[in-house]
Formats: C-alpha cells, structure tokens, sequence
C-alpha cells in the first residue's frame, strides 16, 4: 500500500498550521494597529464641511515629550 494518505495528512497538518499562523499574525497586527490609533499619540482632526472660511494648509503641532523609562 502506498505513503500517499499519510503525506495527505501531514501536507494537511502543515497547510492547517501555516494558515493558523497568518491569523494569529494578522489578528495580532490588527489589535496593535487599533491600540495605536485608540492610543493617546494619534490626534484627530474633524472638519465640517460648508465653513466659510480660508483654511491653512499646514499646520503647527508642538508634542509633549514624555519621561522616558530609560
């Protein structure tokens, strides 16, 4: 009888955890792309529509530094 199941199953075993990986990494890089824009870093600007006036096209922000844990 031939090898040929036994190497189906461990073909589906590597591809089943390949792709068990991917999640994990992605869900991973999803969680860490939502704490840094959740986090106090990002700054958001809303803007409303039908103002009348001239806006800047560029503007000044001053960061407050932190304490490092050095």
């Amino acid at each position: 009888m031939s090898k040929g199941r036994a190497q189906h199953q461990a073909n589906r075993r590597r591809m089943y955890s390949a792709r068990q990986h991917s999640l994990r990494e992605r869900r991973l890089h999803a969680a860490r792309e939502e704490a840094y824009w959740l986090s106090d870093r990002v700054t958001a600007f809303e803007i409303e529509e039908g103002l009348d006036f001239e806006a800047p096209t560029t503007y000044g922000v001053v960061q407050r530094r932190r304490a490092s844990a050095a």
